[in-house]
């Protein structure tokens, strides 16, 4: 898909998603190509960093902080809200943060970060041409060594959403994990079921050890199952107080959905220490995304340091 070039290419492509064929439709993607990948650091230019070999890694710690956050890259002010998100989720000092519906601007924008250039490995090489993109960041400090391999994962969906798969080495143990901005809208049937098969198989496939974690759109009765339908633990489900709202949290109108929990953090062979829903201010009257964020304290089970 080509870059667009206004708000209106992005609702063509809403409008192509509703077009498109659904799961019942022989013509539909099956989904699950990867293409491989790498992470990433800033030198004098994005170089890939090699994966780490058969050694433990230099990880203090069997816990894992990270962020994850739709940042609604197409909206006003969008480079300017992307840096009030980075400021606070830096302040919270995470391990990891994932990011998803990131515009090829703000991909760019991301990239040339200074903070982000100094201090965190990211899955993404160079700004990326597609509409809506994910990307994972990894902090230096404590992945330096303990990095491993990352690809993306093609999903049977309506709007050519993928994973972006990216794993580290938490003490002598492998974590996958899953940045996800599964189908949107309330499709039904809804490919969303065959999109979190795919995220879980993936976590089995590299040991068992995982989460899937975005924005997973929960927005029809079927998307309140889909952790257990696939052993996947709901991080707020184990360590949430209220209801956890990431959508229409301040009770404005975001029609058609009224307030609704549509982020999620899922794991396998995790545990849940805390999790908490980020608010988002605003800069020049605009909120910084029209979802919120959320933080999250992990631990590997089984992980020897």
């Amino acid at each position: 898909m080509s870059t667009p070039t206004s708000i209106a290419s992005l609702r063509d492509y809403v409008i192509a998603g509703h077009r498109a064929p659904g799961p019942d439709d022989p013509r539909a993607p099956k989904g699950g190509e990867r293409t491989p990948g790498s992470w990433h650091e800033y030198t004098s230019k994005w170089e890939p960093v090699p994966p780490f070999s058969s050694a433990p890694s230099p990880s203090v710690s069997p816990r894992l902080k990270i962020v994850t956050w739709n940042v609604d890259g197409w909206t006003a002010s969008s480079e300017a809200r992307l840096d009030a998100i980075l400021a606070h989720v830096f302040e919270l000092q995470p391990d990891l943060i994932l990011l998803q519906e990131l515009s090829p601007a703000n991909t760019a924008h991301l990239l040339s970060h200074p903070s982000v250039r100094a201090e965190w490995f990211c899955t993404l090489p160079c700004p990326r041409t597609e509409l809506i993109v994910q990307a994972t960041l990894a902090r230096r400090a404590r992945f330096a060594g303990a990095l491993g391999g990352v690809h993306r994962l093609s999903l049977p969906s309506r709007y050519g959403r993928e994973i972006v798969v990216g794993d580290v080495r938490v003490g002598d143990v492998r974590v996958r994990s899953l940045n996800v901005h599964l189908d949107s809208l309330a499709h039904d049937p809804s490919f969303r079921p065959a999109q979190v098969a795919l995220a879980a198989a993936s976590i089995a496939e590299n040991g068992g050890h995982g989460f899937v974690a975005g924005d997973w759109n929960a927005v029809l009765p079927v998307d309140a199952g889909l952790c257990r339908a696939n052993a996947l633990e709901d991080a707020w489900e184990v360590a949430g107080t209220g209801e956890g709202f990431t959508w229409n949290w301040d009770g404005r109108s975001k029609e058609p959905f009224p307030p609704n929990r549509l982020d999620k953090v899922a794991l396998a062979g995790m545990q849940c220490k805390s999790i908490r829903v980020l608010e988002p201010g605003s800069v020049e009257g605009v909120d910084w995304s029209d979802h919120c964020g959320l933080y999250a304290e992990l631990a590997v089970q089984g992980a020897r340091l």
